[in-house]
């Protein structure tokens, strides 16, 4: 019973915190938008467990600010993670309420949502540019990156990763400003990338069998994706991939101009806009 109620009270505060969100920003709630609002509460009541046993030992954590143990406090969760979430939404827009563009598409001008056309350049571009062979596999067996990389992309990973690296994950895109609605521009292209490369040798592996079965296999090898060692590791590597594709490929002047129209999150006192590793860990 005492479990049922623990479990219980994180569901009530996530399901009453997308609703007063989407009612206050007059938006539909999407599917997706509640696996990154519950990575967001268990980082929370990870900061309580342990703020709450520092206190019951009477220690302090070398990593946490002094004010941190007087805001952290299980009457605000609710709070917190709504303003955290909201953060995280004002720099995700195009994840959750699309618009569309038009691109020319297999010969025709069509209207194609720029998270689409995210997802299909970190393919087609990307990893044709990284890694042709591993392309031409995904090519051969009919792979489309819609079919695996949208949830990637709109739960940010959260899905793929334990939550410690998934907060990893969220600091690096989060502090260095590497969320951007202009394509090739931010990081999360480049950890979908290394991602695909991850799997690679699972890939390759079915470069002789036929349409239909290397299709199966390829989706099975990257729907259940292995687990990850070193999370670092692929943040580097992904960071790396985008200097070295910038670097080569360099931005025009006028997309400078709408990488600094994006809007910025809501400000409030309240908010604590912070995803450090430490947040479930002891």
């Amino acid at each position: 019973k005492q479990l049922k109620q623990l479990i219980s009270i994180p569901h009530r505060y996530l399901m009453d915190t997308l609703l007063i969100w989407c009612l206050q920003h007059n938006t539909e709630y999407t599917q997706g938008m509640n696996d990154i609002l519950a990575t967001i509460m268990m980082a929370i009541l990870g900061d309580y467990a342990v703020v709450k046993a520092l206190q019951q030992r009477n220690r302090k954590h070398p990593s946490y600010a002094e004010a941190l143990y007087e805001r952290v406090r299980p009457e605000f969760l609710s709070t917190d993670a709504y303003f955290i979430f909201s953060a995280i939404m004002a720099r995700v827009p195009e994840f959750f309420s699309p618009s569309k563009k038009s691109m020319l598409d297999r010969g025709k001008t069509q209207r194609v949502e720029v998270l689409i056309e995210m997802v299909r350049f970190v393919q087609s571009k990307l990893l044709k540019e990284f890694d042709p062979d591993l392309h031409a596999v995904l090519e051969k067996c009919g792979v489309q990156p819609e079919l695996y990389m949208l949830k990637w992309v709109r739960l940010l990973f959260s899905r793929e990763f334990e939550v410690r690296q998934v907060l990893q994950v969220w600091d690096t895109l989060i502090q260095d400003g590497n969320i951007t609605q202009n394509v090739g521009q931010g990081l999360v292209e480049y950890l979908c990338l290394t991602l695909i490369r991850h799997v690679r040798f699972e890939l390759l592996n079915v470069v002789d069998a036929t349409h239909e079965e290397g299709l199966l296999k390829a989706l099975r090898s990257i729907l259940h994706f292995p687990t990850v060692p070193d999370i670092q590791k692929i943040i580097s590597q992904s960071i790396s991939c985008r200097e070295k594709y910038l670097s080569a490929h360099p931005v025009k002047e006028d997309d400078h101009a709408e990488s600094k129209s994006t809007p910025k999150e809501p400000k409030s006192p309240k908010k604590r806009v912070r995803f450090l590793e430490h947040c479930i860990s002891g």
